[in-house]
This record gives structure tokens, C-alpha cells and sequence, in this order.
């Protein structure tokens, strides 16, 4: 998956089909959500200030990150070249003002199914 800003692109990114509705998907976040305090839990369902929603963004980000869907990215630098990126400042890119809204864009594509389900011959010949 390749995100552009504009029309320059500014990151590429692989990975596997990550099924939210499947059992185990379900069984790690309530794992997680069991872990998080009674306040936080209410932070997470019912945010009341632009904290607990940076807060709910942060959560989803690490747990994304942690079900391993993303094998690869590539982040383009000012200079047109790749900057190495570890997990750790990929977590930072996702979590900036500037960038939150690429976190959307993949976790939206890695999500939905129809971007990795292989088109038929007939699907591709259009009939």
C-alpha cells in the first residue's frame, strides 16, 4: 500500500489481511481492555476531552502494531529517500499531529478484506 500526501508519496507499506472480526483478533483485545484501569476503560468507551482521544488513538495504534499486520514500510524522507524506521519511531509517525490521519488510511486498508482477496480471471477480463 503505497499513501501519498497530496501527490508526493511519502510512505509505502506490506503487510497481511488483519480480520477484526476473527476470534483471536477479539479474544487479544478484550485481554487488553481487561488490562486497562476502570477510568481508563471509561476513557476508551466514552472520551469527554481531546486527552482521552489521543489516548483511544494511542491504544489502537500499539495494538495494531502488536498483531504484527504490517511486515514492512518504507517512510520517504524530505530528500525523496527511504529514512530508516524502526517500530518504535513507525508507533511516533502514526502518533503525530501531522500524521495521524496515515494510522487511518492502513489500518483501513489492512482491514478490509477486499484488499487481499485474489481477483478471479473472470474479475479481471470484466465479465
Amino acid at each position: 500500500m503505497d499513501l501519498y500526501f497530496g501527490e508526493e508519496p511519502i510512505a509505502s507499506f506490506t503487510g497481511r489481511y488483519a480480520d477484526v472480526t476473527s476470534p483471536s483478533v477479539k479474544l487479544a483485545l478484550a485481554r487488553r481492555n481487561r488490562g486497562l484501569s476502570a477510568k481508563d476503560q471509561q476513557r476508551v468507551r466514552s472520551p469527554k476531552s481531546e486527552e482521552d482521544i489521543e489516548f483511544a488513538h494511542a491504544l489502537s495504534v500499539d495494538f495494531f502494531l502488536d498483531q504484527e499486520v504490517l511486515t514492512g514500510w518504507e517512510i520517504e524522507g524530505t530528500d525523496g529517500k527511504p529514512v530508516p524506521f524502526g517500530r518504535a519511531m513507525l508507533r511516533e509517525f502514526f502518533l503525530s499531529a501531522d500524521y495521524r490521519w496515515a494510522f487511518g488510511e492502513v489500518d483501513r486498508f489492512f482491514t478490509d478484506e477486499a484488499n487481499f482477496v485474489e481477483k478471479t480471471r473472470a474479475d479481471t477480463l470484466g465479465e
